[in-house]
């Protein structure tokens, strides 16, 4: 069974900034680390995040969202939270994604619904079309806090690649010292590939670099 992702589960110092996929996204969880004087940036699931205005009304988030015509529009809206214990403020930014980036999102989408023998409710076709997350930062402008979470998932790109090619998502260990060897070493022979990789790319079979090659070539 599949233990749910919580921010709860994080250690938190104070002046923190985390950044996180949905699957953090709780208002619980961001409670947990605003309260301990870090902030957090976490991409939304719109279908499950309830936010207030200042008047303590429901947002609409998908009206909200529909200002967006074009591609690459940014919007920003502050907005309240309910936690458990006590309510605090935050934003939600949003980004219109690109059309062929739409078409990818809705191929998934599909891809998915008809693997389960599912159909997708319309509003999940019409949230496809946006970046949303929620941050607790004040400070950066929407654009600033977009292409943090967009450097977010270049990591998680790298990650991906790490757990497929080096087998780093299986840890055969039990302890923390024996564990951060083992990863270590997992780690160390990645980046050794990985520059071993860009060596035999950079260079070609007669043991000229390529930018030598181009150069002869034009003369």
């Amino acid at each position: 069974m599949r233990r749910r992702q919580t921010s709860t589960r994080l250690p938190v110092a104070q002046h923190d900034f985390i950044v996180a996929d949905a699957g953090y996204c709780s208002v619980a969880g961001i409670e947990y680390v605003q309260q301990r004087g870090a902030d957090l940036l976490v991409r939304v699931n719109p279908q499950s995040f309830v936010a207030y205005s200042a008047r303590g009304e429901r947002i609409a988030i998908q009206r909200r969202l529909e200002s967006l015509s074009k591609a690459g529009q940014i919007g920003e809206w502050p907005v309240i939270l309910y936690g458990p214990h006590s309510k605090f403020s935050g934003r939600l930014c949003a980004v219109r994604k690109h059309e062929g980036a739409v078409q990818h999102a809705l191929r998934r989408l599909n891809r998915r619904a008809s693997k389960k023998q599912m159909k997708t409710r319309p509003e999940t076709l019409e949230f496809a079309k946006y970046v949303l997350v929620f941050t607790t930062r004040p400070r950066g402008s929407a654009a600033d806090v977009l292409e943090w979470y967009r450097m977010r998932w270049q990591i998680e790109l790298v990650f991906k690649r790490l757990k497929s090619v080096a087998q780093l998502g299986h840890l055969p260990k039990h302890d923390d010292r024996s564990s951060r060897a083992w990863l270590y070493g997992k780690l160390l022979v990645a980046l050794l590939a990985q520059e071993l990789i860009r060596k035999g790319v950079d260079i070609s079979p007669s043991g000229q670099t390529r930018a030598t090659t181009r150069c002869e070539s034009m003369a």
